[in-house]
């Protein structure tokens, strides 16, 4: 909390400190380490090491904890344990118990005076409170009442506010005592009446300063909330301001209230219910924090609130949440320790223990996991109960200071590197002092990698054109930090040594695969690779002529075209008027290459008288269905156009015949060569059955061929001819 009441701690441990280091930068270590953890405390985590280092420290009691408040001057804290009738002693730096102090039934209420030198003890089953000397922890006095106390506030060492539990026939309203004999200061009756408030049960809270008096009802159909005035510093009386303009509009009840100096905003805890942070002039809601919020503490800008998932959220007045410090159980209450390094806490959901909680964390922001940066802005949120001004932060890269300082927003430390990084793993240190012996609160480190070097890839064999309408793109990658690695879309399949795979469905003709690859620190690649899919048709089968084959899909098909006197077998033609024309003569041949070539050898020298005659790919010999064949590229021009053609002989002597095919490419833009080979590699012989066919006169094959394929690339003449797909073989 920042009040006036803050400062009597540290006057006074200015006069108990004989030397204190005179010039403490921000890089210093602590003046005052905190000690190491004694044996027996339970850890959460489980580490050693001091309170820094981890982010709490559990304490078991397992009792029913009431109440709780902070020494902030010999750094204690202490609990009412309602089973045993005790006050517990505890180290807000080491988690030791270090006394128990016997007490009446019941103890419900605890409070230090302004001076830190007594603790006042409420009792919920035994009328009085005890006074005890927080020195020796001995007791100083008895203070009977005629009632029960429910919660405790000590603006003055000789002053206490108490309200009412149970009145044992007496009133109901809150009371100013006189703390050295008990007696009636003042009864604080002069606010709301009882039909307006519910003062059974309420909380007080005194600011630090002891200016401002605040009621809040902890029982009743609304919240509402009193705010009162000391009207006479040496009585130490109030005067009533006022209270909250629509009470009634506030649901639930003050199950905890915070107010820190005469002008600071109010806090309160609401159980089920989100806290509500009021303006202390008006007592207007300002902001609402959370959700269930059994208890509340606040250093001014900073507001620290129980979270359902073992957990304490922390938020900035404006609403913003920063982060949150991790607990071993759900929290029920929570009071700050000295100079918001630390808070002191009560969790469980059966039997209660305490729990010091580091009131610091660093939440990174930038960078997380990755960056292609080599001077990457580093940044963390600075949570810390401790507003900014109040702490000191120093943000290193691999032990290396970084020129980082506060940023926008003002919870944000950030700032770059003094110089470029290298690729790899780096370490970023954040360290967070503060305090008047600029104590160490929070040292902890994150990770990132910095790559700057882009997915490399290399491709196993690709084909420019393939048949088959699944493709199966494989490769290798270099990436160690690999993200996304997909082809056309689809995410291939990467195996550790870095092997990669990924089948890919073609639309017929040509497809563009786009293969995109990035790292996890964002450097990314992309490679444009071209396949075509030479879609092919079903079947054209023709038994007459031993053989059938599959045209290009959607190229128009004929059989049996009669040209003048003689009969073309096959006429497959494509939009662009690219065509495959097959004709076939009975021959007595040999299943050699050397007779494949003689017979293509009759074509070559029968066309060579044509105009613009020119060989393009000299004769080579192939394999078509096993059988042995050969294949030329030529140049002709019928009707005084040039066009390519490929000449393929496939002979058969099982039939006794051969087979010449025709593919003429048309110069349309499209290239339909692989439609062309891939359908003439699917030519197949059919198998041996049947009477061989007589040998025939020879009819000229080589011009008829040449001849329709050359008409069809030119004009389309037999498209009209064509009008019906695939009529049945005669």
């Amino acid at each position: 909390m920042r009040s006036l009441r803050g400062l009597v701690p540290i006057v006074l441990l200015l006069l108990s400190i004989v030397a204190v280091e005179p010039d403490v930068t921000r890089d210093a270590v602590s003046a005052r380490p905190s000690p190491a953890f004694p044996a027996g405390v339970a850890l959460h985590p489980t580490a050693t090491g001091p309170l820094e280092k981890v982010s709490s420290i559990r304490v078991p009691v397992g009792s029913d904890i009431s109440d709780i408040a902070v020494d902030t001057f010999r750094w204690r804290g202490y609990a009412a344990d309602r089973t045993n009738d005790r006050v517990l002693v505890v180290s807000t730096e080491n988690g030791t118990v270090e006394a128990t102090i016997p007490v009446r039934a019941e103890p419900i209420a605890l409070a230090i005076d302004l001076t830190y030198t007594v603790l006042f003890v409420g009792h919920a089953a035994n009328p009085s409170i005890l006074a005890i000397n927080l020195s020796s922890l001995s007791l100083i006095r008895e203070i009977p009442l005629p009632f029960l106390p429910w919660s405790l506030q000590a603006p003055r060492q000789d002053r206490l506010v108490v309200t009412v539990h149970d009145h044992l026939g007496g009133t109901v309203f809150p009371y100013i005592l006189n703390a050295t004999d008990g007696s009636i200061v003042q009864r604080l009756d002069m606010g709301l009446g009882t039909s307006s408030f519910e003062y059974r049960d309420s909380l007080a809270r005194v600011t630090g300063d002891g200016e401002r008096l605040y009621l809040a009802n902890g029982r009743g159909s609304s919240l509402t909330v009193q705010a009162y005035a000391r009207a006479d510093f040496f009585r130490g009386n109030y005067s009533f301001l006022g209270s909250n303009p629509q009470p009634s509009s506030l649901a639930g009840n003050a199950t905890d209230l915070e107010a820190d100096w005469r002008d600071g905003p109010i806090h309160i805890g609401r159980g089920n219910l989100p806290a509500l942070r009021l303006e202390p002039s008006t007592l207007d809601v300002v902001s609402t924090f959370g959700g269930p919020s059994a208890s509340v503490e606040s250093s001014g800008s900073r507001i620290a609130i129980p979270a359902a998932a073992n957990r304490i959220d922390l938020y900035e007045e404006t609403g913003v949440l920063l982060g949150n410090f991790t607990t071993s159980g759900p929290v029920t209450r929570l009071r700050d320790t000295f100079r918001h390094e630390r808070l002191l806490t009560v969790v469980g959901a059966g039997p209660e223990d305490l729990e010091i909680v580091n009131a610091t964390a660093v939440v990174p922001l930038h960078p997380l996991g990755f960056t292609r940066q080599a001077r990457p802005e580093l940044a963390a949120i600075i949570a810390s109960l401790a507003p900014p001004q109040d702490v000191s932060v120093g943000m290193y890269v691999d032990g290396q200071p970084a020129n980082a300082w506060w940023c926008s927003p003002p919870y944000v430390f950030c700032g770059p590197p003094e110089s470029d990084l290298a690729e790899g793993r780096h370490t970023v240190r954040v360290r967070v002092w503060g305090g008047l012996f600029y104590r160490e609160h929070l040292n902890m480190t994150w990770e990132f990698v910095a790559d700057f070097t882009p997915p490399l890839l290399v491709f196993g064999a690709i084909p420019p054109a393939v048949s088959e309408s699944v493709f199966t793109l494989a490769g290798s990658i270099v990436e160690p930090y690999l993200a996304v690695l997909t082809a056309d879309g689809q995410t291939a399949t990467v195996d550790p040594s870095g092997s990669f795979s990924v089948q890919l469905v073609l639309d017929p003709g040509p497809n563009l695969i786009e293969v995109y690859a990035r790292d996890e620190a964002g450097n990314e690649n992309r490679y444009t690779l071209s396949i075509t899919y030479t879609a092919l048709d079903d079947w054209f089968l023709h038994p007459a002529k031993h053989f059938r084959l599959r045209p290009p899909l959607g190229w128009a098909t004929r059989g049996n075209v009669t040209v003048g006197n003689d009969t073309v077998d096959l006429i497959v033609i494509g939009p662009d008027g690219s065509s495959l024309i097959v004709v076939s003569e009975s021959r007595a041949v040999e299943g050699t290459y050397e007779s494949a070539r003689a017979i293509l050898q009759e074509a070559i020298d029968g066309l060579s008288s044509s105009p613009d005659f020119f060989i393009i790919i000299p004769v080579a010999e192939t394999t078509i269905d096993g059988h042995a064949a050969a294949q030329v590229m030529l140049r002709v021009a019928p009707n005084g156009t040039a066009v390519r053609q490929i000449l393929t002989v496939v002979v058969g002597p099982e039939w006794r015949m051969f087979w010449a095919l025709f593919e003429t490419i048309a110069s349309s833009g499209v290239n339909t060569e692989p439609w062309l080979e891939a359908s003439v590699e699917s030519f197949d012989v059919l198998g041996p059955g049947g009477t061989q066919p007589p040998l025939l006169d020879a009819v000229s094959w080589i011009f008829l061929g040449a001849a329709v394929a050359g008409a069809v690339a030119i004009t389309v003449v037999v498209l009209i001819l064509l009008r019906r797909r695939r009529p049945p073989v005669t």
